[in-house]
C-alpha cells in the first residue's frame, strides 16, 4: 500500500465527507433565537449545536485513534526499516571498503603516472636546457635562435616517443655546437682584434711617451738656458752697475780733484786778493772795517 493510498483510507474512517457537512451547514446555519421568548427555537438551536458537537467529538477520537495506529505503524516501520538498513549497511559498508581501495589503488597508480610524467618532463627539459632550449610559458624556444620556436609544448613533448625525442635532442645539440664553434670564431677574432687594439695603443703610448720626454727634455733644457741666460743677464747688469758705479766714482773723484784743485785756485787768488787789500788799507786805518767787508766777500 502506497502512503497516499494509506492516508485516503484512513481519511474515509472519519464517517464526514465535504457533502455532508455542506448539508449540515445547509441545515443549521441559518438557525437563529428570536429573542428570550424564543424557547422553541433555542431548543432547535441547542439541539443543533449538540449535534454538530457530538460529530466534532467523533472526529477528533477518531483522529486521536488514527494517529494511535500511525504511531505503532509508525513505530514498526521504523524499526523494520533499522533493521533491514542495518543488514544493507553491513554490505555497503563491505563493498564500500573494496570500492574505496580500488579508487585509492586507481588514484596511487594515477599520481605515480603522473610523477613519472613529471620526471620524464623535467629529464627531458633538463636534457634540452643543455644545450639552451628552454620553455618560455607556451614552446621550446632556441635562445640561440632569436625568435626560433620549436613547435612542441610539454603535452607534446611527454606525448613524444624515446627515438623522436632523441631526433630532436640531436638537432639541439647540433644547433648548439655550430652556434658555438660561430661564438668561439667571435669571440676569437674579438680577442684579435683586442690584441691588435691593445699592442697599437701601447705603440702609441711609447711614442707619445718618448715625445712627451723629448718635449720635456727640451722644456728642462730651455729652462736651464733661460735661468743661465738670466743669470747672465743679472751679472751684466751687476758688472755693468758696477761698472757706471766705478765711472760715477771715478767721475766723482776727477770732480773732488777738480773742485779741489779749483777750491786751492780760489784760495791762493783769494789769498792773493787779500794780500792786495791789505797792502792798500792800515789795518788802524778808518778803512779798516771796509777792508775786512771786502774779504769776507771774497769767500763767500
Amino acid at each position: 500500500m502506497t502512503p497516499q493510498l494509506y492516508i485516503e483510507n484512513a481519511l474515509k474512517q472519519f464517517n464526514v465527507t465535504d457533502q455532508a457537512i455542506s448539508e449540515l451547514k445547509n441545515r443549521y446555519f441559518d438557525l437563529t433565537i428570536n429573542g428570550v421568548e424564543d424557547k422553541e427555537g433555542y431548543e432547535i438551536v441547542s439541539a443543533a449545536r449538540k449535534d454538530i458537537k457530538s460529530r466534532r467529538v467523533d472526529v477528533d477520537k477518531k483522529r486521536k485513534e488514527l494517529n494511535e495506529d500511525a504511531l505503532a505503524h509508525q513505530k514498526a516501520v521504523n524499526g523494520e526499516a533499522k533493521r533491514i538498513t542495518s543488514l544493507l549497511e553491513e554490505i555497503e559498508n563491505k563493498l564500500s571498503l573494496e570500492e574505496k581501495i580500488y579508487t585509492e589503488e586507481q588514484e596511487k597508480i594515477k599520481k605515480e603516472k603522473q610523477a613519472l610524467k613529471e620526471l620524464k618532463i623535467q629529464k627531458r627539459t633538463q636534457e634540452l636546457y643543455k644545450f639552451n632550449v628552454v620553455f618560455n610559458g607556451v614552446h621550446f624556444i632556441d635562445t640561440y635562435r632569436q625568435g626560433h620556436y620549436i613547435r612542441l609544448n610539454k603535452i607534446e613533448l611527454d606525448n613524444l616517443n624515446d627515438s623522436d625525442f632523441s631526433v630532436l635532442l640531436h638537432e639541439a645539440e647540433l644547433v648548439f655546437e655550430e652556434e658555438n664553434r660561430i661564438k668561439a670564431e667571435i669571440q676569437i677574432e674579438k680577442d684579435k682584434k683586442e690584441k691588435e687594439s691593445k699592442i697599437e695603443s701601447e705603440r702609441l703610448d711609447k711614442e707619445i711617451k718618448i715625445e712627451s720626454d723629448r718635449l720635456e727634455k727640451i722644456r728642462i733644457e730651455q729652462m736651464l738656458e733661460s735661468e743661465r741666460l738670466e743669470a747672465l743677464r743679472k751679472e751684466s747688469l751687476k758688472e755693468a752697475i758696477a761698472l757706471e758705479v766705478e765711472k760715477e766714482k771715478i767721475k766723482s773723484e776727477k770732480q773732488l780733484k777738480i773742485n779741489e784743485e779749483l777750491s786751492e785756485k780760489n784760495r791762493l787768488i783769494i789769498i792773493n786778493d787779500i794780500k792786495s787789500i791789505l797792502i792798500h788799507f792800515d789795518e788802524k786805518s778808518i778803512n779798516a772795517k771796509m777792508a775786512t767787508s771786502q774779504i769776507r766777500r771774497l769767500f763767500n
